[in-house]
């Protein structure tokens, strides 16, 4: 008997085979899809998120040139604050009236005059003095547009402390302000003018500024070259200047004008009267230097002047005084 070959199929191992191979066709297909459609919906999440850099430069504006800050606005006087009618014992003049009053006579004699004060950029040259050293120049006014005005300039040592400047950078003139200056006149007013005298106008010479805005100002006090070697209190100091400066019997010295600490050489430079008599005294020792109104008897009546005392910081000493120079008999 012949034995024939029978065919047995393999079901199970037949559909395995083609699950692999459908398995190994899709699954590149799937992971890649993953892949593209993940970085899809990355990039629009992060879009929701984020602005688009395209966006954020299209937002900041092109640099542009540095431009220089704006000046300071001019600051505004309070409105209806008075001047005071009398300050530092003196009546209080407008500039009208000081500009009328008879200087010639007595040019000496102090005024306080209120109106508003300008000051402008200070001497360049100056810039290798003190600075106090070189008189500040302007003019003060009836109003703030102008109109009658006085030429003004500083006694050498005198700050004009409390002013504000248009721009401080470009080293303007002040913003006008309201003030009480107190000082002298120190050069004749009625002359001819013309092309051979080219000063005609009369120049007060400002020995303090006493009042400013709306506030009083207190005694403005001078530090100089040599004052960081000072022993002796301001207050000491002082106090010894207006004695010296002081008679018996007579209105007490007590309304400071300034109050100045340095060495003899910047003494020089502001007083040279006042220098002239500190010749005792180790020379590089500092001194104090008080200026003061004083009260003086003329056949007018008791009128206020300015007075001058120079003491020496180590030794306590008055080196010198206004009084004592003007009365020979003081001087023994």
């Amino acid at each position: 008997m012949e034995l024939q070959p029978v065919t047995v199929p393999v079901v199970g191992h037949d559909r395995a085979a083609r699950l692999r191979t459908w398995i190994a066709i899709v699954l590149p297909i799937a992971v890649l899809g993953a892949v593209i459609g993940g970085g899809v919906l990355g990039g629009l999440d992060a879009e929701q998120a984020h602005p688009s850099e395209r966006e954020a430069v299209r937002e900041v504006p092109p640099p542009t040139r540095s431009s220089p800050p704006a000046p300071t606005p001019a600051p505004t006087d309070p409105p209806g604050v008075p001047l005071p009618t009398s300050i530092l014992g003196l009546d209080v003049q407008d500039v009208g009236d000081a500009r009328a009053g008879p200087r010639l006579e007595r040019p000496e004699r102090l005024v306080a005059i209120g109106g508003w004060l300008t000051v402008t950029a200070a001497d360049p040259h100056c810039a290798t003095r003190w600075y106090l050293a070189c008189p500040q120049v302007g003019t003060i006014s009836a109003s703030r547009a102008g109109g009658t005005s006085l030429r003004i300039e500083t006694q050498p040592g005198a700050p004009l402390i409390g002013l504000q400047r248009q721009d401080p950078r470009a080293g303007t003139s002040s913003v006008p302000s309201r003030a009480i200056v107190v000082g002298r006149f120190t050069r004749p007013l009625y002359r001819e003018c013309g092309l051979q005298i080219p000063e005609c106008e009369p120049v007060f010479t400002v020995e303090r500024l006493a009042w400013i805005r709306q506030t009083e100002r207190e005694r403005p006090r001078a530090f100089g070259p040599g004052a960081t070697r000072a022993t002796w209190s301001p207050e000491l100091a002082e106090s010894a200047g207006l004695a010296a400066l002081s008679d018996p019997g007579a209105r007490p010295v007590d309304e400071t004008l300034v109050l100045g600490q340095f060495d003899r050489a910047t003494l020089a430079l502001i007083d040279p009267l006042a220098a002239a008599a500190t010749t005792r005294g180790d020379p590089a020792d500092p001194v104090w230097y008080v200026r003061a109104i004083v009260w003086r008897d003329t056949p007018r009546g008791s009128e206020p002047g300015v007075g001058w005392a120079v003491l020496d910081d180590r030794t306590r000493e008055v080196l010198g005084s206004s009084d004592l120079r003007d009365d020979p008999r003081r001087q023994a």
